[in-house]
């Protein structure tokens, strides 16, 4: 057979089959280290330094780790044959701390030259992390302060880049009864259906509610546009024989009570009478 023909046809099996040679080359080049790992020869210094890490979290507890440590362990995943401390310095440089870098959104971590893959995992976290703030306000708890209140729209909002709107339906103990997110809109704004909310109360028998949402922007402060909102929810609410408990504004770093910091007293929005809010709405 003609060479050129032959060299053809190997060109063209190996492109026809690249994924199972890289996988058996893989395999190949993980069963070689595990060899000398299993040996004691030739250990990378990495491993090492991840068996390390991993006996430092069974003597002294992973909540003594440092914010680049804390990320370097989450990393072992992403790569499993690579050194991570350089990266999880990088990210906690480029964002300051772990809150930061696993509230960072692909585009923010593009920017800034981290790969989709650290993006990918970083996104995996962040949901984790949300979804067990979330399934920890479970219906039946009593809302007995408004601290708890601030807790739990704190965790209902944690890492979401939207504006949402929740609500938490109270019965006469102030117990939960159900908790939904009755809107969603852009990073600064939103629209809630008010009628929806009010057949909701009624439906549900809901002595108070506590209406809760989230500025990504991280502005702590009541927009005009929030305090509007809440006097006409505040009228529909009583109009159906209920009351608002309390109203919250969070942000990853934190929450509000408008009912503590004067917004919305006696069944009324005085930051709205007296003209005490925040005038530029972007945020």
């Amino acid at each position: 057979m003609d060479i050129d023909i032959t060299k053809q046809l190997e060109e063209e099996f190996n492109e026809a089959f690249k994924d199972e040679i890289n996988k058996i080359s893989e395999t190949k080049n993980a069963a070689k280290l595990k060899k000398k790992v299993d040996s004691g020869k030739d250990t990378p210094s990495y491993l090492k330094h991840r068996k390390r890490v991993k006996a430092k979290i069974k003597e002294g507890g992973i909540e003594y780790f440092e914010d680049y440590e804390l990320l370097e362990f989450m990393l072992f995943s992403a790569y499993p044959q690579k050194d991570t401390k350089p990266l999880a310095k990088s990210l906690i440089i480029a964002f300051g701390s772990v809150s930061n870098v696993i509230n960072a959104t692909r585009d923010e971590l593009k920017m800034k030259g981290f790969t989709d893959t650290v993006a990918t995992l970083l996104a995996g976290y962040r949901e984790v992390v949300r979804r067990f703030l979330e399934q920890m306000s479970t219906p039946g708890r009593c809302l007995n302060n408004r601290q708890v209140a601030k807790n739990y729209v704190h965790a209902l909002c944690f890492g979401r880049k939207t504006e949402c709107v929740y609500c938490i339906f109270l019965n006469n103990k102030k117990g939960i009864i159900t908790i939904e997110k009755i809107a969603e809109g852009t990073g600064s704004s939103v629209v809630v259906y008010l009628e929806e909310l009010f057949r909701k109360i009624v439906l549900l028998r809901a002595k108070y509610i506590v209406v809760g949402h989230n500025h990504p922007s991280g502005r702590l402060i009541p927009s005009s546009d929030d305090l509007n909102l809440l006097n006409e929810i505040n009228k529909g609410v009583m109009a159906v024989r209920s009351y608002i408990y309390d109203a919250i504004i969070t942000c990853d770093s934190g929450s509000i009570s408008l009912v503590e910091e004067g917004y919305f007293k006696d069944n009324q929005v005085i930051g709205l009478l007296e003209g005490r809010y925040e005038e530029d709405d972007l945020y």
